[in-house]
């Protein structure tokens, strides 16, 4: 039996500012917005955080509509993994300038949270941005 492994090649982004430690939620919404390529359609960001909670990369996971966008956990957690991220925090801008959760931002936060567990990253919260104001579901006690 022959066995062939395709090669994986990952192109991450590395911040620029490793000193970003995220202590809440506000220290993270600064660099989400920057890292956001535009917001006329929604995109899917992960941060990956060493053992001290500093963001050392992060990630556009998906590009969506205006509307929504989607998120599998093999895309999510796969730069994770490869980098030996100790958790992460992921994020999504809403378009329309509200930043109330859907039940989808729900359901895939709650199945992230859950493969995390599996795989020993801890998902620390789910941001969601819009224009000036955010949510945060750990703050929000969704996660």
């Amino acid at each position: 039996m022959e066995i062939q492994v395709r090669e994986v090649s990952l192109k991450y982004k590395r911040t620029k500012q490793l000193t970003v430690k995220v202590t809440s939620p506000e220290d993270l919404v600064p660099l989400i917005h920057k890292t956001l390529p535009d917001n006329v359609r929604e995109h899917f960001l992960v941060f990956h955080l060493d053992g001290a909670n500093q963001v050392v990369s992060s990630r556009v996971v998906s590009t969506g509509t205006s509307n929504e966008t989607h998120a599998r956990p093999s895309d999510v957690f796969q730069a994770a993994i490869i980098i030996g991220a100790e958790s992460i925090i992921i994020a999504h801008n809403h378009p329309s300038g509200l930043v109330d959760p859907s039940d989808a931002d729900r359901a895939v936060t709650r199945r992230l949270k859950a493969a995390g567990g599996v795989l020993g990253i801890k998902v620390l919260d789910h941001i969601i941005v819009a224009d000036n104001n955010f949510y945060s579901f750990k703050s929000g006690g969704e996660l």
